[in-house]
């Protein structure tokens, strides 16, 4: 007897440990995008000096945009990354408040997107949520059971 209490006891208490970062994760996920998150334009190719000098002869507007000044866009533009470090950053000297971003031969794989960061939180707390949902449910099942079956015979 002693032995089903503690492990309904374990039930509960992972059940709702499991509910709580179930319900936990979207929201720390939101709180790194805050906190680490960077909006940035992803480049294909940098510009070498030479070549932007050209484009500033050449009658570059800019209205049409830093990046294309800087480099050659990549086809999905501004995205918003998270745990960029700032050493991979282009700032233009013209809007140092603009992030440019070349992409690599690998084309961007192992850059964590944050809308990617909060799916993936959001398919996690649901997963742990419905675990811990159904760990209560196992531990009131085996409580009730406790209590209504009938005492053991003595032996």
């Amino acid at each position: 007897m002693a032995a089903s209490s503690t492990r309904r006891s374990a039930l509960r208490v992972v059940g709702w440990i499991l509910l709580a970062l179930g319900l936990l994760a979207w929201p720390v996920a939101r709180a790194v995008d805050a906190a680490w998150g960077t909006d940035v334009t992803l480049l294909s190719r940098l510009r070498t000096a030479e070549e932007r000098e050209a484009w500033r002869r050449g009658g570059w507007d800019p209205a049409t945009g830093l990046p294309g000044l800087y480099g050659v866009k990549d086809a999905r533009d501004r995205v918003r990354l998270v745990g960029v470090e700032e050493e991979r950053l282009v700032r233009p000297e013209e809007d140092p408040t603009q992030a440019l971003l070349l992409l690599d031969a690998r084309g961007g794989q192992g850059l964590l997107r944050a809308r990617e960061l909060r799916f993936r939180a959001a398919l996690i707390g649901l997963a742990l949520g419905l675990l811990g949902t159904l760990l209560l449910l196992r531990a009131r099942r085996l409580s009730r059971a406790s209590r209504t079956s009938p005492p053991a015979p003595p032996r």
